[in-house]
């Protein structure tokens, strides 16, 4: 069950960012039409709101963190709500080492459910008392400490006259080099989480048009970079660290193409035709085959084709 954190307090930030462009034109008449700039971004938010996940709730338990508590107490069948909440009077307390499972707990007679307390109400975790299977757990949102993100963009356009219209390249590649952040909601140890599932490092759209007189057509390639598609508990010597490390296989590289075409027609208007996604590229799964895991990467509207006309009065 996810629920919202009335405790929520406000977003802090901080950012430096620094741009150098260069009009190639000017120093050599050979690169006439060529413009390049350069822009590196460096941000930190402090008290970031971020959701505790189920994911998160799990690492928790799993191998330690502050959203979790450990304290325990005991329900027996009739105690669970058909939303996971734990309910009507409980039939023991206890505490737990926190590890996987039931964590050393031993379930008093008549119960059913070992119910794990988080630091706030909105989170637990909730499992039976028979074979330590999770059926519950409770999620929320929180301020964790910081989020530092620092990468650099690359813009390059190149502008030429060709027969009797103008052709223009243009590349806007994005990096981000480095997420820096809790390895989990509650974890005590940060990770640059660049290459885990769903954190690509590099992105680019590199796009090709040409117009003349009152017309213009335009291809434009859309490109996501890849990542590891799991992430496991980080071990050193044996024991967890309580960090997490990028694991599994890579996912693959994404590209879409996208087409658009206009004419403008005067006093009746400008007429625009284009097709999103020409390929009609699917969206890429998660490593179970989820493909609504990571749309708001890749979207899953398919081909889509438009039509508009702008009438000026």
């Amino acid at each position: 069950m996810i629920t919202s954190n009335e405790n929520i307090g406000p977003e802090e930030s901080e950012s430096f960012t620094m741009s150098i462009e260069q009009d190639f034109g000017v120093l050599m008449d050979a690169l006439e039409g060529l413009t390049v700039r350069f822009d590196y971004y460096d941000i930190t938010v402090n008290n970031a709101i971020v959701g505790i996940g189920t994911q998160s709730v799990l690492w928790n338990d799993y191998i330690g963190g502050s959203e979790l508590t450990n304290n325990v107490t005991f329900y027996n069948a009739d105690g669970i709500g058909g939303d996971g909440s734990a309910s009507g009077a409980p039939v023991g307390t206890g505490t737990t080492s926190g590890s996987t499972a039931l964590g050393g707990v031993t379930c008093p007679a008549g119960a059913t459910y070992v119910k794990r307390e988080g630091s706030n109400s909105d989170v637990y975790i909730i499992r039976s008392c028979a074979n330590g299977r999770v059926d519950y757990i409770g999620a929320s949102s929180t301020n964790v400490g910081e989020i530092n993100v620092v990468g650099h963009d690359l813009f390059v356009n190149y502008m030429r006259d060709v027969g009797p219209g103008v052709m223009n390249i243009a590349l806007d590649y994005t990096s981000m080099d480095e997420y820096n952040s809790d390895a989990f909601t509650g974890s005590t140890k940060q990770v640059n989480s660049i290459g885990f599932p769903g954190t690509p490092e590099t992105r680019n759209n590199l796009s090709l048009s040409y117009s003349w007189d009152r017309y213009s057509v335009a291809l434009t390639r859309r490109h996501i970079g890849d990542y590891r598609l799991n992430s496991v508990p980080e071990i050193v010597g044996g024991s967890a660290t309580g960090g997490i490390v990028a694991s599994g296989d890579t996912q693959d590289e994404y590209d879409a193409l996208d087409l658009q075409i206009n004419a403008d027609l005067g006093k009746y208007g400008t007429v625009t035709y284009g097709i999103f996604n020409v390929e009609d590229t699917d969206p890429l799964p998660d490593r179970v085959q989820n493909y609504e895991t990571y749309l708001s990467l890749y979207g899953n509207q398919g081909m889509i084709s438009y039509l508009k006309w702008n009438v000026k009065f």
